[in-house]
């Protein structure tokens, strides 16, 4: 062997959180697919409004982003723990955004959801519905989560 080859290791990652309910995201590959005209489904959905057959409930999912493959892990306590590994390689860096790099568990401790390299999943989307601002007309665009409230949102198909 030469002295600049490397012996084929497995790479360790170590994952803390400082608190409940914190998420690691990670996401490698990833598409994004979007509605080619937003503007005319707006239009769609605001007549459908006015003819009172829209429940203002009701979103638009307007993009999505699908991913080659995604690891998640939520916390659900303060000190949770996460390990995760590689295969085995010979490199002395990893790259978190290859795609061919495949993490698996290690261990968990105190996490509440984990979801480690898992493939083909669409993680992401982009949802528009309709908004009544208290002094201006009803518009159709990008739903905004209100912290701390739950919302009503309804997904199904539109015809």
């Amino acid at each position: 062997m030469k002295a600049t080859e490397m012996t084929p290791q497995k790479v360790s990652i170590a994952l803390s959180f400082n608190c409940g309910g914190a998420i690691f995201f990670h996401a490698v590959g990833c598409e994004s697919l979007n509605i080619k005209d937003p503007d005319g489904v707006g239009r769609q959905v605001m007549d459908k409004f006015r003819k009172n057959a829209w429940n203002l409930n009701w979103v638009v999912v307007m993009g999505v982003v699908r991913s080659a493959a995604t690891t998640i892990a939520i916390s659900g306590q303060e000190g949770a723990k996460l390990s995760l590994e590689t295969g085995f390689t010979t490199s002395p860096t990893l790259d978190l955004a290859d795609t061919a790099l495949r993490l698996q568990l290690r261990s968990a401790s105190g996490v509440n959801f984990h979801l480690v390299s898992a493939e083909g999943l669409t993680p992401l989307f982009l949802i528009s519905r309709i908004q009544r601002p208290w002094f201006s007309k009803p518009e159709f665009g990008p739903a905004l989560a209100e912290g701390g409230r739950e919302t009503d949102w309804q997904f199904s198909e539109v015809k």
